[in-house]
Protein backbone atom coordinates (compact mmCIF):
# COMPACT_ATOMS: atom_id res chain seq x y z
CA UNK A 1 0.00 0.00 0.00
CA UNK A 2 2.78 2.48 0.92
CA UNK A 3 4.52 1.86 -2.39
CA UNK A 4 1.30 2.63 -4.28
CA UNK A 5 0.92 5.92 -2.41
CA UNK A 6 4.51 6.91 -3.09
CA UNK A 7 4.23 6.02 -6.77
CA UNK A 8 1.04 8.01 -7.41
CA UNK A 9 1.89 11.43 -8.83
CA UNK A 10 0.54 14.51 -7.13
CA UNK A 11 2.19 17.19 -9.17
CA UNK A 12 3.93 16.92 -12.51
CA UNK A 13 6.06 19.30 -14.49
CA UNK A 14 7.46 19.01 -17.97
CA UNK A 15 11.22 18.79 -17.97
CA UNK A 16 13.77 19.10 -20.75
CA UNK A 17 13.06 16.78 -23.64
CA UNK A 18 10.39 14.13 -23.21
CA UNK A 19 11.04 13.48 -19.52
CA UNK A 20 8.43 14.50 -16.98
CA UNK A 21 9.39 15.14 -13.39
CA UNK A 22 6.82 14.48 -10.72
CA UNK A 23 6.26 14.77 -7.00
CA UNK A 24 4.44 11.93 -5.16
CA UNK A 25 0.94 12.85 -3.94
CA UNK A 26 1.83 11.99 -0.33
CA UNK A 27 4.67 14.52 -0.36
CA UNK A 28 2.57 17.10 -2.18
CA UNK A 29 -0.14 16.83 0.49
CA UNK A 30 2.46 17.27 3.23
CA UNK A 31 3.71 20.40 1.45
CA UNK A 32 0.16 21.77 1.22
CA UNK A 33 -0.46 21.08 4.93
CA UNK A 34 2.80 22.83 5.88
CA UNK A 35 1.90 25.91 3.83
CA UNK A 36 -1.62 26.00 5.29
CA UNK A 37 -0.22 25.72 8.82
CA UNK A 38 2.22 28.56 8.18
CA UNK A 39 -0.50 30.76 6.69
CA UNK A 40 -2.82 30.16 9.64
CA UNK A 41 0.02 30.89 12.06
CA UNK A 42 1.39 34.01 10.39
CA UNK A 43 -1.84 35.56 9.09
CA UNK A 44 -4.39 36.19 11.85
CA UNK A 45 -6.86 37.72 9.38
CA UNK A 46 -6.75 34.60 7.21
CA UNK A 47 -7.20 32.41 10.29
CA UNK A 48 -10.18 34.50 11.44
CA UNK A 49 -11.76 34.43 7.99
CA UNK A 50 -11.34 30.65 7.75
CA UNK A 51 -12.95 30.25 11.18
CA UNK A 52 -15.86 32.46 10.15
CA UNK A 53 -16.37 30.65 6.82
CA UNK A 54 -16.27 27.24 8.50
CA UNK A 55 -18.43 28.31 11.44
CA UNK A 56 -15.89 27.25 14.05
CA UNK A 57 -13.81 29.03 16.66
CA UNK A 58 -10.42 30.40 15.66
CA UNK A 59 -8.40 27.99 17.86
CA UNK A 60 -10.19 25.08 16.18
CA UNK A 61 -9.04 26.12 12.70
CA UNK A 62 -5.57 24.73 13.43
CA UNK A 63 -7.07 21.51 14.76
CA UNK A 64 -8.76 20.59 11.50
CA UNK A 65 -7.55 17.27 10.12
CA UNK A 66 -5.44 17.61 7.02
Amino acid sequence: MLRAVLEFWGKAQAADGDAVTWHPVAYHLLDVAAVADEMLTMRPHTRGRAAWLLGISEPNVHRLPC
